[in-house]
């Protein structure tokens, strides 16, 4: 059985099952301008181990260039949240710096051995197991104030006098670090594979990112047992979320802040991954404010809509909860 509350399974809800819970939590960004993608990854962590899943089923991938960045006001600390509680604490290092790589996060998945014989910690599942997979992301690369800069992309025009999103406006990509990205063709083949080799039982794999919906599009089957939730539309940019004065920066994303309320709200047994994707998909509508990337005291304020899309074996989420 599988259900959601910070994480879309947990130990008890398959007392039958001898099989462990995997959970793989990757932050696709760093840089202090991407604040909210490892703080996102951070809370996710602290939602999964307050679900009884072991540190040694846990594997984070995380830059780590945020806690204690020199614009960090409190060093050491990551919210989630403005005025948030610290969600950096006890996390685990398994992936850091030069270490967050596509290479490296295909090969937890298929348990490489050649991470392994690194000391590195990967996914060694087996057909009775279930593995949950979260990525968070942006394809932001620059705030531009008074000016408009087009990188490697196109830029988009928002409310307010002078203040323009700059994405690399590519579908079917993940970004990770030093501009190296994950093409969906790969992941779904990695996760066929997976399948074929009697990897899982279920896996759930939540995309939080910009086009995140392209990324299972015409790509991931109904057949593999797979369940996939994706952020927004294939063609739609997903929001920044919950900007904190004190850090001059967006601390969330808005899908996370979407399935870590609803997480806290109801018990994992009470919902299904369904009812899940069902109160995010009930609030697609969200106002964003903060600060202009200028650093004045001059604030923005915009509307945006953002819609979140399931994928793959959608029976999963219906039936399971």
């Amino acid at each position: 059985m599988l259900s959601v509350n910070g994480v879309p399974f947990i130990p008890q809800s398959d007392p039958g099952s001898n099989g462990k819970n995997w959970v793989v939590l990757c932050a696709g960004s760093g840089e202090w301008l991407n604040y909210f993608v490892q703080a996102d990854i951070y809370h996710a962590y602290q939602l999964v181990r307050s679900q009884g899943i072991p540190d040694e089923n846990i594997i984070v991938m995380h830059i780590d260039d945020v806690a204690h960045n020199p614009s960090n006001p409190t060093p050491g600390i990551v919210v989630n949240h403005d005025n948030g509680t610290d969600v950096y604490h006890a996390v685990t290092k398994h992936y850091t710096g030069d270490h967050v790589t596509v290479k490296n996060f295909l090969g937890v998945l298929q348990s490489d051995q050649e991470l392994v014989k690194q000391g590195k910690n990967v996914v060694n599942s087996g057909p009775n197991e279930r593995i949950f997979v979260y990525i968070t992301d942006t394809d932001l690369y620059s705030i531009r104030f008074g000016e408009i800069v087009i990188t490697n992309g196109i830029v988009s025009e928002f409310k307010g006098p002078t203040l323009y999103l700059l994405s690399n406006g590519e579908k079917e990509v993940v970004l990770f670090p030093n501009n190296t990205v994950l093409h969906a063709e790969e992941l779904n083949n990695v996760l066929k594979t997976m399948h074929t080799n009697k990897r899982f039982s279920h896996m759930v794999f939540y995309l939080g990112s910009c086009l995140a919906g392209s990324i299972f599009a015409n790509y991931l089957p109904a057949d593999i047992n797979v369940y996939a939730l994706a952020a927004s539309r294939p063609d739609e940019y997903g929001a920044q979320y919950s900007y904190d004065y004190l850090h001059r920066a967006f601390t969330a994303s808005y899908f996370a802040t979407m399935w870590f309320e609803n997480s806290q709200i109801y018990y994992p047994d009470m919902e299904s991954l369904n009812d899940q994707y069902q109160y995010i998909a009930d609030r697609p509508n969200l106002t964003i404010s903060g600060w202009w990337p200028s650093g004045t005291n001059t604030t923005f304020v915009m509307d945006w809509t953002q819609h979140a899309l399931q994928y793959g074996n959608k029976y999963i989420g219906q039936q399971l909860g």
